[in-house]
């Protein structure tokens, strides 16, 4: 059964499953219904007939129900989703009053990868859809066989000599209604290239100038045509709405993704048979992350770690080598110091990709190792605990060394690009949208405090429909024991219920560590904005912000390509650099006066009897 109060408009799907028993995790899709709210507006009831179910209307034998089956739905008009229904509908009026419109043909495309306008669109008529043009690092990690749904031509190359292949993601099809452009409108930043599909795309949009600009007291940005603040409030409170829908589906798609091994059979049987598969398999259940993880790059090497003051120089004194697996994944490192065919040990390093600080190479006569500086947990910890950034003063340091150059130059693009999105992160984490005075005077006043312990649940994340902020620690959120996102410090969830005002309870919240979390309360924020406008048009400009930011998230996590990656042109030039380095004819490897041996090889043939460490490392 649907909860209570669940609200549906537009396309609507309903999935029934069957269970072997009740107990039973596994199941199988029975069959489904589709159908749109428009044709049944008015109506208390919904009845749909057996030859109208997918799936079922091929029981002619009738061995799986019978004949006069039917499905009956009892539709309840309550007042909170009628004005839910009213204020989108009032946000696509007023886009379609002070925006201008504007066509665009099939493969035409609307909002560019690197397009930082700040233009949003609003669709009328037609459909549009997002492209994602993987990067190479995607290919080498096994995105051809992750479902990245249709490949197809992409915009042709500045060059204008060939086509560029780009993957259509089924979650970021969007159709009449709906907006495209957010994050470029909400926060000036990139985000997924998006064309239109249909033969003819009507479009009406809005652009913001340095005029309207949201400036550091958290004002949102009024807009040329709006009358007053109420009609700003309204404005931007549907947009809420509409960017809530959008990520509604792209968590549960992204969620239901996860768990694909490939589009068909043939890289099914690729993926059940595939050793780095098997090894993010068991990342992912022994770590206890994120299903929608991958990785990047795996590697045997000799790994070295101190904890260090910055400025210090390498060599690590007094520090032992041990031999490592090193995988790189979109979110985590991991180092795993037994290492045992696809199997994680757990004894294994766990780092997230926030805690790093800088990757390089111990120096310019050694290829084949790298220093990576991040801060411990430990040290992060007593920082959030603080209430402060960690220090930069002191930092752990973890020296890599691999068999060649070349693996020691894939390893270091890959942490470089990590390195980038950390520090990206790091200086969003400065300007936060709930950073102003009256936002977090309203977070202040109308949340309550919930303090966990490690593994505990939150029950109110299922049995309301309000939003919940991380003040300290971290919160792990699963659906059928399965962890599909991990929200740490200044996190939100709980974002599309709050919105939507329903109370969906599809996932579970637990604890990771001691944590706080804060709970904003629906009826006390109502209370609190409703007789204040520009209150109201701060607050959902502030929600909009939010839901953009785990929209991108989701889809960035999904479907990961070129327009998610954190190029900046320092990034750029020593990522070009590391290319022109691997090329040289000597690899950069020191050699020693006489003979041509590369440091990692043993000294004398007692050691390569014994099985040293650098025949370890070659025989991986």
């Amino acid at each position: 059964l649907l909860p209570g109060k669940v609200v549906v408009w537009g396309d609507v799907r309903i999935d029934f499953f069957q269970h072997a028993n009740a107990a039973a995790s596994k199941r199988k899709l029975a069959f489904f219904i589709v159908f749109h709210t428009t044709f049944y507006s008015g109506e208390e009831r919904i009845v749909i007939s057996k030859r109208y179910i997918d799936m079922l209307h091929k029981d002619s034998s009738n061995k799986k129900c019978d004949a006069d089956f039917r499905i009956t739905m009892t539709i309840n008009a309550s007042s909170e989703s009628l004005d839910h229904l009213k204020v989108a509908e009032r946000f696509r009026q007023i886009m379609r009053r002070i925006g201008a419109p504007r066509v665009f043909k099939r493969g035409e495309v609307i909002m560019s990868e690197q397009d930082r306008k700040g233009t949003l669109f609003l669709i009328v008529r037609g459909s549009a859809e997002g492209f994602v043009n993987e990067t190479v690092e995607g290919h080498e990690s096994g995105g051809a066989l992750h479902p990245l749904g249709a490949c197809v031509p992409g915009p042709p190359l500045p060059s204008g000599e060939q086509e560029a292949q780009a993957r259509v993601p089924i979650i970021t099809i969007v159709g009449s209604d709906q907006v495209v452009g957010q994050a470029q409108f909400l926060s000036h930043s990139t985000g997924m290239g998006v064309r239109a599909r249909s033969d003819e795309v009507e479009t009406f949009f809005v652009k913001l100038d340095k005029k309207c600009t949201a400036g550091q007291s958290g004002d949102a940005p009024v807009l040329p045509g709006i009358e007053d603040d109420a009609e700003l409030a309204i404005f931007y409170r549907g947009l809420a709405i509409t960017l809530a829908t959008q990520l509604s589906k792209a968590l549960m798609e992204s969620i239901r993704i996860s768990g694909l091994k490939a589009l068909n059979d043939r890289q099914s049987l690729l993926k059940d048979h595939d050793d780095r598969e098997q090894l993010r398999k068991s990342i992912i259940n022994v770590m206890g992350i994120p299903l929608s993880e991958t990785i990047s790059v795996s590697s045997k090497c000799f790994f070295v770690t101190q904890d260090v003051r910055v400025g210090q120089a390498t060599p690590l004194p007094g520090a032992k080598s041990q031999l490592m697996r090193l995988a790189v994944l979109q979110k985590h490192l991991v180092l795993d110091p037994e290492i045992y065919g696809p199997a994680i040990s757990p004894k294994s390093l766990l780092i997230r990709v926030d805690q790093l600080r800088s990757i390089s190479y111990r120096d310019r006569y050694l290829a084949n190792t790298l220093v990576l500086e991040y801060i411990s947990a430990t040290l992060a910890e007593q920082a959030d605990a603080a209430g402060v950034p960690p220090g930069v003063d002191s930092v752990s340091r973890a020296e890599f060394t691999f068999q060649s150059a070349t693996r020691a130059t894939q390893v270091y693009k890959a942490l470089l690009l990590r390195c980038a999105k950390a520090d990206e992160d790091r200086r969003r984490d400065r300007i936060r949208p709930d950073a102003t005075p009256a936002i977090n005077e309203v977070l202040e006043q109308c949340c309550e405090l919930h303090t966990l312990r490690n593994g505990e649940r939150l029950e109110e994340a299922q049995l309301t429909d309000s939003l919940f902020l991380i003040r300290y620690g971290s919160v792990k959120l699963t659906r059928r024991g399965q962890v599909y996102r991990i929200l740490r410090k200044g996190g939100y969830f709980g974002l599309t219920d709050f919105v939507q005002k329903t109370v969906t309870g599809y996932y579970e919240a637990f604890a990771s560590g001691p944590t706080k979390v804060l709970e904003l309360k629906q009826g006390s924020v109502k209370t609190r904005i409703d007789t204040k406008p520009q209150l109201a048009a701060m607050f959902h400009y502030f929600i909009c912000q939010v839901i953009d930011n785990d929209l991108r998230e989701a889809l960035r996590e999904t479907f990961p390509g070129t327009w998610a990656t954190h190029y900046d042109e320092t990034v750029a030039a020593e990522m070009e650099k590391a290319d022109e380095e691997v090329l040289k004819p000597t690899e950069g490897v020191r050699r020693r006066k006489g003979k041509g041996t590369s440091p990692t090889r043993q000294k004398n043939s007692k050691a390569r009897r014994g099985g040293g460490d650098a025949e370890k490392l070659r025989s991986f």
